[in-house]
This record gives structure tokens, C-alpha cells and sequence, in this order.
């Protein structure tokens, strides 16, 4: 059989060169199974602009570098040696040596025993000089230091606050949390496989109420376990990213589950499935927005205000929200460092550990959200593009290696452009259908120059996914409330008035893609003003769309739009034709097809820098015409606030409210009903 084998080849020489060639012909060039693409934009550095790799990366260190800088130990604790550490992440080359700083440390969770949620504190303290230090576990063994009640292992949250000390130049190399594990053996400290990242519960939702996932991260490969009761649910092969599909399960039933691995078990977290299709009442809470603040610290910690946001969730998780959307601009981003963006990244599930071990969060994508390419053209922030190739390295692409969401959102029409997946998609929650929609998508701060898609911008192929998923809601007799929710306000009111789905009413504003044959930029067909007015139009065509949700802007604001509020049409509001509506002295119509009223809402006071108030065609007529509001029953149709906060919504068998809460408690706005404007 052999021989016929190697004669047949032989006779088809040509059949098989083609069968080599193929692949390559028809994937140009396809690398382990996935076709890269050229990008439709145009590189830059064709009009001499140069390329800047090293762009705002603020963690110097990769979470791989510091992993391996904690090596087994002796009698005191574990050894800290980055030695190894030769190359920062902006390129720089440097002596370990030189490294000085500490590392703080404590049991982890704290009290694990006496509180479900969990968060860090430090109680240990550890110098680092020269590059070396000793991590002191003996320390927290004291009699009035052992709160975890530790025998011969434990977990540690360590917190290292590093400098790179040189004669007339010091650097701030960051401040960096991580998780360890250790075993004491013949006296020594040792490390053990530890998880370095969850467990959070994810994928809960009424499509399938008897099925969610736990997903964790693991600092070392280990074949790793999900209990639940008596069964269990295993990876099928050693990982250090474990998504645990768990099945069986009754909705909306609490239930323990435990992670394990080796001789490792971890302490009981709780989760609830959810209801079926069209049942039960429940809270859920939606923020956006918690970059980096001002004022050091935990305000600017890992790209993120890692305080105001823990703060956030904490208070959420003790209000009972069943689960937690999140609106975008999760860190500062912007960075040309993939490895600089997934630690803010990491930072961010940080923060949001404590609520995530135990119930959900669905986030969408920021524009700062964003592994980039830059370009210096002169300006303070140059040129700014998504990153390629898309599918390795494009900000969608990192996105959804972080964080796992659901895919049933739209293919790109394009296929050279990045994909939606697991940035644009719905779920349903009981009798509530969320739709996360992004208009942050294949980012580009040149679009007319160089391709790519504006802040706001919503491309015909997502646009049309949108009106599906809002139709087939509204034909659903189980689905009884709607809530879209996305980053760039739809009508903003402070701070993002020159952007968003905005930018002052200049319709010009739109994607543009490139075609390298010929050297074009090809535009969309439709401007910024078109596309929202677009996406408003269809979002009040059916009546159980109860708001549309966003952030960017660094407060709260809540803006009812309806058939009679200015909101700028092109084609009747541009009588001057220079592309703008609603410039001073010409009219701002409403929109003609408004049928239903919908709530705008933004909430972007998780943390990062406060904007206030500016003045819109929108917010300016419902200032004026207060009556106007009261001919919806409602108190009020416009709300502004800089303050911290985030939203909390109470959905029930025939309303849907919303409470605007502080991080302090307190209560700044509320509205008993967002479905009572439908009534009108």
C-alpha cells in the first residue's frame, strides 16, 4: 500500500504543488489557521510620518517578568530577584541593580472565612534593593498577624511599588498587584501554582439558564476543576486560562462551586443562574468610565481609579444588582504596548473581583480602550489608528482575549476589517433584552486622511444587526424591556460635545476606507448627524426600548429625546450647505419619525476626571420648556451631575426604575418608571 501511495504522488506532481500552493492563494498569507489581511487604511509613513512604537505605556514591566521575579525561598519567605529583568516595555534597556523598591503584602482573600466579598489588604512589608529583596511570609504567621489561621500554606495579594534609581535620573517604573501562592516544606517557603486572575462567573443569562462558565487564570499550566456539590467540571487538558463550561444547572437557583487544582482548593464563591425567558425581578447596575483619575495613588493605579471603582462595584454587589453593564473606557489606554494594555486590563478585573467572583459583568469597549499605532505629525497626539494586523493585534482582538462575551453580534461586511465579536452582542435576562453596541469601532482619529471610523461613528453592517436584534425583541412576548448600551453619548452634555455622535453638528464627519489599488479613500455614504439620527429613529420606533446607555462623558446626564425636542436633521438644518446643522442663527428641527420618546442616559463617574456642563440644542430646550415635560407625567427630562456614581436599575413585572447612586450612597437622581414616557 505504501508503494501505491508514493507512485501516485509521483504522477501528480502538479496536483500536489497546487495543493502546497493553495492555502497560501487563497488566504494570502494565513498564519496558523487565521487569514490576515491588509488593512483598507493607509499607513502613515507613506507621507513620511513617523511611527512611534513606544507611545504612553505606564506599566514597564510585563505581568511575565514580575511572575518570574518570585522564586522559592527559605525559612523567612520567598525570594525576589529580577535579575532577569534587562528590558522594559518602551524598549529601554536597563541594570537589574538598579531596580529599588518594596513589595506589600497580605493574606488574600482577607478573612476569608467571615466575608463573601473579597478584596485586599496589606500587612507585611518587604524591601527591594539592588533588584533583590525577601517577601517575609514568616512574618504573617505571628500569633497576632495570622487573622487567615494559616498551617503550612496560603495566598498572598502582593502590591510592588518599583523605581529604577540611577545616578541624576530616577524612573517610576509602577506599582503592580499580583496574587501568590506558597507551601511551607521542611521549614522553607515554597511557591505553588496559584491563581493569578478570578474566579469570575460569566455567560448568565435566560438563553440558557442552566448553563454559565467560570473563567480564572492560573500563574503556571495546571489541569483545573469547578465543584459544585458533588459533580464536577474539569479542564480537558493542563492551561493557565481555564474557561469551565458548567451545565445542569436550575434557573434561578444560588448555588457554591469551589476551584481547584493539584493539592489547591479554593474558599466556597456563590452565583445565581438566571430566570427563564420573560421571569423574575431583579436589579442591575451600569457605570462607564473608570480610567485613570487625578491625585496618585489608587486614583492612578494600573491605568485605572482602581478606589472609585472597587468602591462602585462593592456597592452594587450589596445592593443585589444581579449582574453589571459597563459602559467603556474601562483603563487610559491609548498605548502602542500590548502587554502595557493588559496589565491595565488586569488591573481593571481587580478592582472588580470582589463582585465578579459571584455575579457577572458584561463591559463594552471605550475609545480608550485601545491598542493603537501612532504617528507624530506635529500635534500633541498625533495620528492614532487601531492596531494590525486586526487579527492578532487590533484593539477588538485584545478586547476579546480579556474579556469573554457573548458572539452573536454581526461579521464585518468588510472582511479586512476587524470583527464585532464579543464587543457587539445581546443577551436576554428574564423579561430584559440587553444590545451592546460599539461605536468606538475600528478607531480612528484621522478617518479622512488616512481610513478608519471616528469616535460615534456606527458602520451600515453593525447599524443593520441593531435593527435585527431590536425587532426580534419586540416580537418576543417574553421580552418586555429593552436597554441599548455603548461608550460615545448619543446627545452629549458635558465635556464630549465636540465628538461623540456630536461634534457640533458637522454631518462631514464619517468612516472612510482605503483601497491600496487605488489609492482612494472611499467615504461612508452617511455623516455623523445621519448615522445618529439613524440609530435614534429606529431606538423609538419600538416601544419597549427603555434607554439607551453610554459613557466618555465624566458625569451623569439624563436627556429624554421625543418628536418635538431639537436635535438637528441634515438636509433641513443646513441651509448655508457647509455639512453643519444647528450653527448659530439656523433652525434645529426634532426629528420627524420619532414615534416613541426615549431615555438618553450617560453615566461615565466611575473614576476618571470630572466634566461639567455644556450647553446643548437638547439640554437648552428642556431648560426652556419645563411644561413640555410635564405633558410626559415626569418631573423632569434633563438631569446633569458631575458627580461619581453609577446606575442602578429595579426591573419589575410592568416597570423598569432607575436610582443614581454615589459612591458615599447617596441617591442624586432617580425615575420611577423609564417606560412611563411610552404613555403619553
Amino acid at each position: 500500500m505504501r508503494g501505491k501511495i508514493e507512485s501516485r504522488w509521483r504522477l501528480r506532481p502538479t496536483l500536489l504543488f497546487l495543493m502546497i500552493l493553495l492555502p497560501f492563494l487563497l488566504f494570502g498569507g494565513a498564519l496558523a489557521g487565521k487569514i490576515i489581511h491588509k488593512p483598507p487604511v493607509k499607513n502613515p509613513t507613506a507621507e513620511n510620518l513617523p511611527e512611534n512604537v513606544h507611545y504612553k505605556i505606564r506599566n514597564l514591566f510585563s505581568n511575565q517578568t514580575l511572575q518570574a521575579a518570585f522564586h522559592d525561598g527559605n525559612t523567612s519567605g520567598l525570594l525576589i530577584d529580577f535579575s532577569d529583568a534587562r528590558r522594559l516595555l518602551n524598549g529601554e534597556k536597563i541594570d537589574p541593580a538598579q531596580i529599588h523598591g518594596k513589595a506589600v503584602f497580605g493574606p488574600y482573600p482577607f478573612q476569608q472565612r467571615e466575608a463573601d466579598y473579597a478584596y485586599k489588604r496589606f500587612r507585611g512589608r518587604a524591601k527591594i534593593r539592588n533588584g533583590k529583596g525577601t517577601l517575609d511570609l514568616s512574618s504573617l504567621f505571628s500569633e497576632v498577624k495570622n487573622s487567615a489561621r494559616w498551617v503550612d500554606s496560603g495566598t498572598v495579594a502582593v502590591r510592588l511599588i518599583l523605581t529604577l534609581e540611577r545616578p541624576g535620573r530616577d524612573t517610576d517604573l509602577g506599582a503592580y498587584d499580583l496574587f501568590l501562592r506558597f507551601k511551607k516544606e521542611n521549614g522553607r517557603f515554597l511557591r505553588a501554582p496559584a491563581v493569578s486572575e478570578g474566579p469570575f462567573v460569566q455567560m448568565v443569562h435566560s438563553g440558557d439558564s442552566t448553563r454559565m462558565m467560570v473563567y480564572f487564570e492560573t500563574d503556571r499550566e495546571v489541569r483545573a476543576r469547578v465543584s459544585i456539590g458533588q459533580f464536577s467540571f474539569e479542564d480537558p487538558e493542563p492551561a493557565r486560562r481555564h474557561r469551565i463550561p458548567i451545565s445542569g444547572l436550575v434557573p434561578d437557583t444560588e448555588y457554591a462551586y469551589r476551584v481547584a487544582f493539584d493539592d489547591y482548593e479554593s474558599r466556597d464563591f456563590t452565583f445565581r443562574t438566571a430566570p427563564d425567558k420573560g421571569e423574575g425581578t431583579f436589579r442591575f447596575a451600569f457605570a462607564g468610565d473608570s480610567r485613570d483619575g487625578n491625585g496618585g495613588g489608587e486614583l492612578e493605579f494600573m491605568g485605572l481609579n482602581h478606589q472609585t471603582l472597587e468602591r462602585l462595584f462593592n456597592t452594587a454587589y450589596l445592593e443585589k444588582a444581579a449582574f453589571f453593564l459597563f459602559g467603556g473606557d474601562l483603563v487610559t489606554g491609548y498605548t502602542t504596548g500590548k502587554d502595557d494594555l493588559l496589565h491595565q486590563f488586569r488591573g481593571w478585573r481587580q478592582a472588580a473581583a470582589g463582585y465578579w467572583n459571584h455575579r457577572p459583568v458584561y463591559v463594552g469597549m471605550g475609545n480608550h480602550d485601545a491598542l493603537i499605532r501612532r504617528y507624530d505629525d506635529g500635534s500633541e497626539d498625533g495620528v492614532r489608528l487601531d492596531r494590525w494586523p486586526y487579527e492578532t493585534e487590533g484593539s477588538e482582538t485584545v478586547f476579546r482575549e480579556v474579556f469573554d462575551q457573548f458572539e452573536n453580534g454581526p461579521r464585518p461586511s468588510d472582511p479586512r476589517r476587524p470583527e464585532y465579536l464579543e464587543t457587539v452582542f445581546a443577551f436576554q435576562y428574564g423579561p430584559l433584552t440587553a444590545i451592546a453596541f460599539n461605536n468606538n469601532y475600528w478607531m480612528s482619529t484621522h478617518a479622512d486622511r488616512f481610513g478608519g471610523s471616528p469616535e460615534g461613528y456606527i458602520l451600515p453592517d453593525q447599524m443593520s444587526w441593531i435593527e435585527r436584534q431590536l425587532k426580534q425583541a419586540q416580537a418576543d412576548p417574553t421580552v418586555r424591556y429593552v436597554i441599548l448600551f455603548a461608550q460615545e453619548p448619543v446627545f452629549p452634555n458635558g465635556g464630549h460635545a465636540e465628538d461623540s455622535m456630536w461634534y457640533h453638528g458637522d454631518n462631514r464627519v464619517r468612516a472612510h476606507t482605503y483601497e491600496p489599488d487605488t489609492g482612494r479613500l472611499v467615504p461612508e455614504k452617511e455623516g455623523i448627524i445621519e448615522v445618529r439620527n439613524h440609530l435614534v429613529t429606529l431606538v423609538g420606533r419600538y416601544p419597549k426600548v427603555a434607554a439607551v446607555l453610554t459613557a466618555d462623558e465624566h458625569g451623569y446626564h439624563r436627556t429624554l429625546i421625543d418628536s418635538d425636542t431639537p436635535v438637528g436633521v441634515y438636509r433641513i438644518d443646513d441651509p448655508n450647505g457647509n455639512g453643519k446643522v444647528c450653527e448659530k442663527g439656523e433652525s434645529c428641527s426634532p426629528l420627524p419619525f420619532m414615534e416613541f420618546p426615549v431615555w438618553f442616559i450617560t453615566s461615565g463617574g466611575a473614576g476618571a476626571p470630572y466634566y461639567a456642563e455644556q450647553s446643548t440644542p437638547w439640554n437648552r430646550y428642556w431648560k426652556a420648556n419645563p411644561e413640555a415635560c410635564e405633558e410626559h407625567k415626569e418631573k423632569s427630562c434633563y438631569h446633569f451631575s458631575s458627580q461619581e456614581h453609577f446606575l442602578l436599575f429595579e426591573v419589575g413585572p410592568s416597570s423598569l426604575s432607575m436610582s443614581v447612586r454615589t459612591p458615599y450612597g447617596e441617591v442624586i437622581d432617580h425615575v420611577d418608571n423609564l417606560m412611563a414616557v411610552k404613555l403619553r
